[in-house]
């Protein structure tokens, strides 16, 4: 087992989506009890599909896996189309179920960065395929290391 490095393959969490059922199913029911009308009805109905659509979109993650390097603390993504590619890690945010990371592209990096990953990164414990808790509390380290590198830059 390396200490230094270890590998997480993402995928899409089966929380996260029935969460987002949970809200989807709550504001039609929300909205079944307003005076709204015709019109109205059929914006916001329109509305709450679409913000879900794009929810839904947003958990989908195409296979890959990400690479995370304590010495340097470092992640970099290994894809069959990109290679490997070095990441660098702009912002952090930590809870013991959760966390959310916002990556870029490392300057000295050739190639462009997948689309997916121009937004927030959410991680979930079950949201690691094949994950054990010792790799979920190793991805909590390394995290909680970076956020702490980035609050003393």
């Amino acid at each position: 087992m390396n200490l230094r490095r270890f590998e997480l393959r993402p995928i899409a969490s089966r929380r996260l989506r029935a969460a987002l059922l949970l809200v989807l199913l709550l504001s039609l029911v929300g909205i079944s009890q307003t005076r709204l009308s015709g019109v109205q009805l059929v914006v916001a109905i329109l509305a709450l599909a679409t913000i879900f659509a794009d929810g839904w979109r947003r958990t989908r993650i195409p296979p890959c896996a990400l690479n995370f390097c304590y010495r340097p603390l470092g992640c970099s993504l290994l894809d069959q189309a990109l290679g490997d590619m070095a990441l660098r890690c702009r912002r952090v945010s930590v809870y013991p179920w959760l966390i959310v990371l916002q990556l870029e592209r490392d300057p000295q990096a050739p190639g462009h960065l997948p689309s997916w990953l121009h937004r927030a990164v959410v991680l979930l414990p079950d949201s690691l395929s094949n994950c054990q808790d010792s790799e979920w509390r190793r991805l909590l380290i390394w995290a909680r290391l970076t956020r702490r590198q980035l609050a003393n830059r």
